[in-house]
C-alpha cells in the first residue's frame, strides 16, 4: 500500500525557512523529478484500490494472527 500527499510532487511549494538543513534536503530536493517518477511506477506495476484488494481476499479462510 502506498499513500502520497500532494506535496510530494509540489516542486512549486514554498520552503520554510525555520526548516534544519537535513530536513529541508529531505523536504525540497527531488521534487522536480518526483511526479514523473510515480508515473513510471504505475507504468511498471499492477494497480488495485481498496475496494477490488478487499474483494480479492478470502477473509473467511485468512489466518489471523494475535499481537496480544
Amino acid at each position: 500500500m502506498s499513500y502520497f500527499q500532494p506535496r510530494d510532487f509540489d516542486a512549486g511549494q514554498p520552503m520554510l525557512p525555520q526548516l534544519s538543513a537535513m530536513r529541508k534536503f529531505k523536504s525540497y530536493v527531488g521534487l522536480k523529478g518526483a511526479f514523473r517518477k510515480f508515473e513510471y511506477w504505475l507504468d511498471d506495476f499492477e494497480t488495485l484500490n481498496l475496494m477490488e484488494a478487499d474483494a480479492s481476499i478470502n477473509w473467511e479462510e485468512t489466518k489471523v494472527i494475535s499481537l496480544k
